[in-house]
């Protein structure tokens, strides 16, 4: 295809997150012949500072959230096939009814995408260890799939399945002891429509299964699970 560049910036999904939202961004892509790049970073992060990381009450009694603010992908084009690495980089924070830990993580992960036609089919694994302000090292294991769809010229749709798994074997501190496990999957659909070479208008319908369990020692544990129905939109600029 020659070389191909996108800049944009505004609100829209990144296909190799963790995350299904679209996110504030601005992004770059390009593809020559073989090898294609992408990287991206949330404004808001370098506006807001200390003040993006999570707070106590943003989070329920038994949570964890992931938040990232920049990432990179490179990889090789094959014909119908790419392959690729990516990492993603961001701040952490788990609750645990008045606990709170806060830590930063990177996401690197291995992918592989076939184009045919109308279609891309991609999907993405990884793992990591995310580190916290209580030393602890929590093991992060990840999955995505996409499958996108041109149905015209102006019209794209896309469903993407993601799943995580948050473990940490235990600590102590003061006297209270943490082992976690909590598991989120989510299922998406997205449609785009081009109004124009520079805009485009997402809208994107979104459902997470939420599910965590706190191991407080001596046989004693607690236990949270919950659906999260999400809908969003947002407009692209591309340059």
């Amino acid at each position: 295809f020659g070389f191909q560049r996108v800049a944009r910036s505004g609100l829209y999904p990144i296909l190799w997150s963790l995350h299904d939202e679209p996110v504030v961004q601005v992004f770059y892509g390009m593809n020559a012949d073989y090898i294609h790049l992408e990287v991206y970073f949330d404004p808001l992060s370098v506006l807001i500072g200390k003040q993006y990381e999570w707070q106590k009450d943003q989070l329920n009694s038994i949570d964890d959230r992931l938040i990232e603010t920049a990432g990179g992908e490179f990889g090789f084009n094959f014909g119908h096939i790419s392959i690729f690495a990516a990492s993603t980089f961001g701040n952490y924070a788990f609750r645990s009814d008045d606990q709170l830990e806060l830590g930063q993580f990177s996401a690197p992960k291995l992918g592989l995408k076939f184009q045919y036609l109308y279609h891309v089919l991609s999907a993405y694994i990884g793992k990591s260890t995310i580190v916290t302000d209580f030393g602890s090292g929590k093991t992060l294991n990840f999955f995505r799939i996409n499958n996108q769809v041109r149905l015209s010229e102006i019209h794209q749709v896309r469903f993407s399945l993601l799943g995580r798994k948050i473990t940490d074997s235990g600590y102590s501190d003061n006297d209270k002891y943490f082992g976690y496990a909590g598991n989120s999957y989510a299922g998406s659909a997205q449609w785009d429509w081009s109004i124009n070479h520079r805009w485009t208008s997402n809208l994107l319908f979104s459902v997470e299964n939420f599910s965590a369990t706190v191991d407080l020692g001596s046989s004693r544990s607690n236990t949270a699970s919950a659906n999260y129905p999400k809908i969003a939109g947002g407009i692209t600029i591309a340059f």
